[in-house]
């Protein structure tokens, strides 16, 4: 789960609002801030470079209203948010709530405000693959429970490729494929998602580098280095993979892992691939293993 940061209760005066009334005589806002951070792929220190600091949190919603006059608190609550976004790279989320405590209304009430949400996006590569039963439509089923995740959009999907096994290689040939995907979920939380989406097609625990109904793989987060007992960033074995680099070419030759850009990495790769190819899947069965220069693939 991600670490919080907040600020609740801050007041700051200042003169924003609709009416020139508010104008006028000013009034004090209340704020809150709350802010998920990414959890540190290392031991927290015990000094303010380890995480968010609440006084700059502060100073951020301070910033803010100097700025105006605003009519909106909604627009006030959205900029410190983005704001808060934009200063902190390790938060992912920013929770801000803006309330006045003398309303411009008739009826009783302690406080009236908006609050928002706003949470950073990270470009982000996958890798699926799967060689048992219907393996095209698994990769499929992978894809539209990842659509259907409203903290992740599908941006782009590879072809679906023929490839031999990897690593184990006395079992039935995979097909494999890509996705680029924008997510609000950070590196860990994203993981977790994947695995659950893995179990919903029908994933079941197997050795590794085995036979298995889906695969999918963090291949790259936005270029981020991580390493923890459950991930490592970028994906240590991505670029020696024709299986992963190849369709990733398809949807991001331009994308850099490692420093390196993935569509030099595929091209490398095709000179001497002789057992990963586009398919077509209207061109006939893609459950039985074909047979390619006397083996399978």
């Amino acid at each position: 789960m991600a670490d919080r940061v907040f600020v609740e209760g801050l007041k700051i005066f200042a003169r924003h609002g609709v009416f020139e009334e508010e104008r006028r005589r000013g009034q004090t806002f209340a704020i809150d801030i709350s802010c998920e951070l990414d959890p540190l792929d290392e031991p927290l220190g015990d000094d303010l470079s380890s995480t968010v600091n609440y006084g700059e949190l502060s100073d951020i919603a301070a910033e803010v209203f100097a700025g105006g006059p605003y009519n909106l608190v909604e627009t006030l609550a959205e900029r410190i948010a983005t704001a808060i976004l934009d200063r902190f790279p390790r938060v992912f989320k920013a929770r801000v709530k803006v309330a006045k405590t003398l309303p411009p209304i008739d009826a009783l009430a302690d406080a009236v405000g908006a609050e928002v949400l706003r949470a950073r996006r990270a470009s982000v590569a996958l890798s699926l693959g799967s060689n048992i039963g219907d393996k095209a439509k698994a990769i499929r089923r992978a894809l539209d429970r990842l659509e259907r995740d409203p903290r992740i959009a599908l941006l782009a999907a590879s072809r679906l490729f023929r490839t031999a096994p990897w690593g184990k290689t006395d079992q039935d040939w995979f097909i494999n494929a890509c996705a680029l995907i924008e997510t609000s979920l950070p590196p860990e939380a994203l993981l977790k998602r994947l695995k659950v989406i893995e179990r919903q097609v029908g994933r079941t625990s197997s050795v590794r580098w085995g036979p298995r109904v889906i695969d999918i793989d963090i291949v790259d987060y936005a270029g981020r280095t991580l390493r923890t007992p459950s991930l490592t960033l970028p994906h240590p074995e991505a670029l020696n993979r024709p299986f992963v680099m190849i369709p990733l070419a398809d949807v991001a030759a331009d994308r850099l892992i490692a420093g390196r850009r993935v569509g030099d990495v595929a091209d490398a790769m095709r000179a001497a691939a002789t057992d990963v190819f586009a398919i077509d899947e209207a061109s006939g069965d893609l459950t039985s293993s074909p047979a390619r220069d006397g083996g399978n693939v």
